[in-house]
């Protein structure tokens, strides 16, 4: 939805001139009934939408993935929430995902419904706090990062004076973080 640029207002002259305070009344209403839906419908686009993704409301929703396509995983997701704010194409998102018995192999993946711009470089990076999952050597902390032209945010492992690195797949863990990035119009 664009945001509305003129509005028609319910001009009646007919009750706004009318001697009868009750004509008054009806035009005022239809009037303020006017400009609040106009106001609601501007703040639906400028504030955007919030949508809930969680592994009870929509059981088969493959929060993790794996740079290495397999077979599918059996992967087991506890209490396990993806939120999704998006105004126009300014799109954030927000999760709380906790695995367990996670089979598949390469580095650890999330999914999120909307792809990010196409660009040269990665300009999206997001913060994640992690537990029950072992980093490699010398790493000390997780970001995450969205491919430029896909639904994928990938993790890296980060640490001092080390290049960055993605994490590979572990077969239990948790992971809360958010990522704010330029989504696609129509993926």
């Amino acid at each position: 939805m664009t945001l509305a640029t003129n509005i028609t207002l319910p001009l009646d002259p007919e009750l706004i001139k009318s001697s009868k305070p009750e004509d008054l009344y009806i035009y005022l209403r239809k009037l303020i009934y006017v400009l609040s839906t106009q106001m609601q419908q501007t703040n639906q686009v400028v504030n955007g939408t919030l949508t809930t993704i969680s592994d009870l409301t929509v059981p088969a929703y493959p929060f993790l993935t794996s740079s290495i396509p397999a077979t599918p995983s059996t992967t087991t997701y506890t209490t396990s929430t993806l939120w999704v704010r998006r105004s126009n194409l300014y799109t954030s998102i927000w999760f709380d995902i906790t695995w367990a018995n996670d089979t598949d192999t390469g580095n650890l993946q999330i999914s999120v419904p909307y792809s990010s711009q196409p660009s040269q470089l990665q300009p999206y990076v997001g913060s994640i706090e992690s537990d029950s999952i072992t980093f490699t050597a010398g790493y000390t902390y997780l970001t995450a990062n969205i491919l430029p032209g896909t639904n994928t945010i990938e993790i890296h492992q980060c640490g001092s004076g080390m290049p960055v690195l993605p994490l590979p797949v572990s077969a239990a863990g948790h992971l809360r973080g958010s990522i704010t990035y330029v989504g696609q119009q129509f993926n």
